[in-house]
């Protein structure tokens, strides 16, 4: 428990204040059911602020610890939710790489970072 979920709390007794500005850069975790629908992952289903799951994304994005973040996430959810049953996690960087006047119309790129299978029980 120490090394696996310590360190997603940890952070916020060091760090600066997560701030909710509009971000550049922005990672997303999706899911696939065992249908094959798609769903986005939302960090508040874990108890996490939107921001600080962003801030954690990030971190493990540019430490190269990108299976890590995706299976511990994985894990905590399926701890909490066990039932629920997605097949492949999928973690997505997407770019803002146009602002527009309107904050609503800005254009972005994203991209496929990391997907990862559960092993099966």
């Amino acid at each position: 428990m120490l090394s696996n979920l310590y360190p997603f709390w940890r952070f916020g007794m060091f760090a600066e204040p997560v701030k909710s500005q509009v971000q550049t850069e922005q990672f997303r975790v999706y899911c696939k059911d065992v249908q094959g629908k798609t769903h986005y992952f939302s960090p508040q289903s874990i108890g996490f602020d939107e921001n600080q799951f962003l801030y954690i994304a990030r971190n493990y994005y540019y430490k190269s610890q990108t299976v890590f973040f995706l299976k511990a996430v994985s894990s905590i959810y399926f701890r909490q939710s066990p039932r629920l049953e997605f097949k492949t996690w999928q973690l997505y960087k997407i770019v803002v790489t146009k602002k527009l006047n309107n904050l609503h119309q800005v254009s972005k790129d994203s991209s496929l970072v990391e997907t990862y299978t559960p092993d099966a029980p």
